[in-house]
């Protein structure tokens, strides 16, 4: 009986592989450089984790924007109280540390998590755009106080 099943399935074994296709060739896809814009007929992810993680545009757009997040939390820190107040109405007019970081990082680390995004599976220039308009309205923010101080 083991005999029997032995060779029923040796029979079939060989019988299937008669049938397969032959393996599909390895084909390399052209590599993506910065200007490269996905189509909907490529196939998805445009680029890897690591070509965009040590992109040296992604990494500058989005560490301006996290330093100005910084810069404007602690330039806000040390004014507010001192003859200053908060001019953004959704914090206190004396907010504490915790609530500025709070308030600026959230919103970088998400834009930063969104351009990582779309760096990888659109178009690498639209993963640069959070970082640094982010980036710019806190460099305003971290300059602006001279307006809301008193004399």
């Amino acid at each position: 009986m083991k005999n029997a099943a032995l060779c029923l399935m040796a029979l079939c074994a060989i019988s299937c592989r008669a049938q397969l296709p032959d393996a599909p060739s390895a084909v390399q896809a052209k590599p993506a450089h910065f200007l490269t814009f996905r189509t909907w007929k490529q196939p998805a992810p445009l680029r890897p984790n690591r070509d965009v993680l040590t992109s040296k545009t992604w990494l500058a757009a989005n560490s301006y924007g996290l330093v100005a997040s910084f810069a404007d939390s602690e330039v806000t820190h040390e004014f507010a109280g001192k003859r200053c107040v908060e001019a953004n109405s959704s914090l206190p007019r004396v907010p504490t540390r915790g609530e500025l970081y709070r308030q600026n990082l959230i919103p970088t680390a998400t834009v930063g998590a969104l351009g990582f995004l779309l760096a990888k599976y659109m178009w690498h220039p639209l993963g640069l755009a959070g970082g640094v308009y982010g980036g710019i309205i806190h460099t305003k923010g971290a300059l602006s106080w001279r307006g809301y101080c008193a004399p």
